[in-house]
This record gives structure tokens, C-alpha cells and sequence, in this order.
């Protein structure tokens, strides 16, 4: 990543690419908490390291590790922590290496850890560990004292056995955690030995080191403290810093073709719509999208086709315009059928 920025800087042309599509489709403010933006982050890993992302593929179950209790319980929890390790895995590399991807925005100073079945981990230990909210454990106040009642009734050691069973056999992938920050990213990697033991290790130490790292349930998905799993002893830290790249043509060139984009959708949205219109709109703007153009001409030595990234806009406009028998604004009435897709697209 360093080496990509320092390119970039210099004006390399593919690491400006790559930079450039980073910040405006991943960290951007705009879009920064968007959840859509979770896959987009998947989605790119995955293609820059030659990955799959999960979703795509079917899921299976994997054996779990074996533990000495013979109680009838562990059927029972097997059965869970196989199909919440099922979903951990968001990216799958050809050597078989997996990874666990968690974004937010850098408000957010808790990780959801996705599944961590209560009915698996509380079995046979506590009766009633109840609902998420009122009287259950959706607070770190709710979690102390349903981990000091356990303790209490001379259970902790069996929770303790337990919550290590499951981490092990759960959260076996390791941890990539991307912080979106406006206009810089920070990357954790978390060896998932140390995120294990770090949870287990607050566990064996009893309750109140407990909810010094678990946070809460929200439905079946464990929340734990962010900052612990920041620290240099736990994970490593690659800090990304956009400020100078954006900067650079390459943002002016978004800008100035996003401007394109409204302003053709206000202009479809007018009772004075018409093709010849449209051309007019489109020689205005490229009369001020010519100057980009040549200011990126400056440290790209092939050759670049002025045109090039407004033709394939117009001409889907003009299609999806004169293929249908309907204005833009009766399309926008009716929206149905092929009418309402155009206008969708549009």
C-alpha cells in the first residue's frame, strides 16, 4: 500500500486509478455509511488478491475441534458453532487462506463479531439469560450480571470451557478490519490466534475482565470492544491518507462527469426535453471536460480519445431515449414495464 501511494504520487497512472477508485467508492463522507459499501469493500480485496468472495459461492459445514465433555449438551452445541463458523469467512484465496472482513466508519468503536449462538453458549449453565433488551443482554450492565450469577452458582469454570470452545472452533479465519474515515482509511490484519486468545484470555480472568472486551447481543451477534483489537501487540496497522492523491486530475475527472450525470437527470425530468437538447448539454460540457482531459494528457503518454469516457453515457442515453415511443416524463408517469426499467437505469 505504501508503495501504491508513493506511485500515485509520482503520477503513475494505473496507482492514481486504483487510489482514486478507493476513496470515491469506499471511504468517500458521502458514502462512508452506507452499508452497501461492506460488499464494495469485499468485492475489491477479493479482485486486487486474486480472492472469491463467499456470498457468491455455496456454504458448507466444517468439523469442529474435539473437547473432553461428554456432555449431551455438545451435540446440541456443535450444531451452532458449525454454522456460525459457516458464515464467517467473507473472502476465500486460491491457497485456501480465509479472511473475516469488518468495516465501519471510524465513529463506530465496536466490532460485530456476527453470530455467537446464546443458545450454544449458555447451555445448561443458566436457565434464563433472557431477551436481547429488558432483562436480557443487550448492555455490558446485563452481561455483568448474568456473568456474576454464573459465577455465583459455581458455573464460571464450565462458562469459561465453554466460551473457549466455541472461539476456537468459531473464529478460526483472521480479522481485516477497515476503519473509513473520509479521506483516510485505517487497516487492522488481526491474526485470528491473537483475537482468539485475546477473548478467551478476558473470559478465564472472570466477569469484570469479561465485559472489558464482550460488549453486548444484538439478536444472536456478539459485540465486543473495537480498541483492544487496534492495539500493535494485537494486529497490524497500514494507515492510508488520501489527502494528497485527491489532489490530483483524477478526482477533477469524477467531479466533472458526475456533474454530467445530474445534470442529464434534471434534464430528462424537464417538459422541454429533446435530443436536440441533449446535444446541446453535451457540447457545453465538453468544452470544460476537453480541459480536464488535456491536464491528464500531461502524465499519461498513450494516447487518450477526448471522447472516450462520455461517448458510452451519451449514446445510452440517446438509445434508452429514442427506443421507446414514450417521453421521458410519460415513462417517469407510468413506471411500468420496459418504461420504468429506462427510467431506473436513467
Amino acid at each position: 500500500m505504501e508503495r501504491l501511494f508513493s506511485r500515485a504520487i509520482e503520477n503513475d497512472f494505473t496507482s492514481l486509478s486504483i487510489i482514486n477508485y478507493m476513496h470515491n467508492n469506499l471511504t468517500d463522507e458521502a458514502k462512508a455509511k452506507r452499508k452497501v459499501t461492506a460488499r464494495d469493500i469485499e468485492d475489491f480485496i477479493a479482485d486486487l488478491f486474486s480472492g472469491t468472495v463467499t456470498d457468491e459461492e455455496v456454504r458448507r459445514n466444517f468439523p469442529t475441534y474435539p473437547i473432553n465433555e461428554n456432555s449431551s449438551a455438545m451435540e446440541f452445541v456443535n450444531s451452532y458453532v458449525a454454522s456460525n463458523y459457516r458464515e464467517k469467512c467473507d473472502i476465500e484465496f486460491d491457497n485456501s487462506y480465509k479472511l473475516s472482513i469488518k468495516s465501519f466508519v471510524i465513529d463506530t468503536k465496536e466490532i460485530n463479531c456476527g453470530s455467537f449462538a446464546r443458545e450454544a453458549l449458555f447451555k445448561d449453565i443458566v436457565t434464563n439469560y433472557g431477551g436481547e433488551r429488558k432483562n436480557g443482554l443487550g448492555s455490558k450492565g446485563q452481561f455483568l450480571s448474568l456473568f456474576e450469577q454464573i459465577e455465583n452458582d459455581g458455573k464460571w469454570n464450565d462458562f469459561t470451557k465453554r466460551f473457549t470452545y466455541m472461539t476456537e472452533n468459531i473464529f478460526k479465519d483472521d480479522l481485516l478490519i477497515f476503519i473509513k474515515g473520509g479521506n483516510s482509511v485505517d487497516v487492522y490484519l488481526v491474526d485470528s490466534s491473537n483475537f482468539k486468545n485475546t477473548l478467551i484470555s478476558a473470559v478465564s480472568a472472570g466477569p469484570k475482565y469479561a465485559v472489558s472486551v464482550l460488549n453486548r447481543y444484538e439478536g444472536n451477534s456478539l459485540r465486543i470492544e473495537r480498541d483492544i483489537f487496534l492495539s500493535p501487540e494485537i494486529s497490524t496497522h497500514i494507515g492510508l491518507n488520501f489527502n494528497k492523491t485527491n489532489e490530483h486530475i483524477l478526482n477533477k475527472i469524477d467531479t466533472d462527469f458526475q456533474n454530467l450525470k445530474d445534470s442529464t437527470l434534471n434534464f430528462v425530468s424537464s417538459t422541454d426535453a429533446s435530443i436536440d437538447n441533449y446535444d446541446n448539454l453535451i457540447s457545453l460540457f465538453d468544452l470544460s471536460y476537453r480541459k480536464t482531459i488535456l491536464e491528464l494528457l500531461s502524465i499519461k503518454s498513450a494516447p487518450i480519445n477526448t471522447n472516450a469516457l462520455t461517448t458510452d453515457f451519451h449514446t445510452n442515453i440517446i438509445d434508452m431515449y429514442t427506443s421507446n415511443k414514450l417521453s421521458i416524463i410519460e415513462m417517469k408517469q407510468k413506471k411500468h414495464g420496459k418504461s420504468y426499467q429506462i427510467v431506473r437505469n436513467l
